[in-house]
């Protein structure tokens, strides 16, 4: 083999340091911009969680978007029919409305009586026969 003068090899090291400096650079600038895109996917798209959609490159992130819209989508309308077949078959919640007054035999007008009145007058229908 033939020998590469002094002077030629420095400069083929130098390029190849400067070739791994650029080479470096180059990979810390597509780290930052994946970074940069994926926020902005995630700002495009508030509906998708951020667990969900990843990638590094504007491929990886288009086909995770695609992906988390699809199982996002599933998932409500899955949840939306549960929730419509929860409605339809269970009673609704809360108190029971009081019976009109005045209603079956033996109602007493609760309108213009005092709270012990009130009281008291329960108290008697309980005791009654049928109350």
């Amino acid at each position: 083999m033939a020998e590469v003068p002094d002077d030629e090899l420095t400069a083929l090291r130098a390029e190849a340091n400067r070739a791994s400096q650029v080479d470096t650079e180059l990979a810390s600038l597509r780290e930052s911009a994946g970074r940069e895109l994926r926020a902005a996917v995630l700002v495009a798209h508030p509906e998708l969680p951020e667990q969900l959609v990843v990638g590094a490159t504007a491929a990886e992130l288009e086909a995770s978007v695609a992906s988390a819209s699809a199982l996002v989508a599933t998932i409500r309308e899955r949840t939306l029919n549960e929730l419509q077949g929860l409605a339809s078959t269970k009673a609704p919640m809360g108190f029971r409305p009081p019976a009109p007054t005045g209603a079956g035999r033996g109602a007493v007008d609760l309108s213009n009586m005092t709270a012990a009145q009130k009281i008291r007058a329960g108290l008697d229908a309980r005791d009654k026969p049928g109350g």
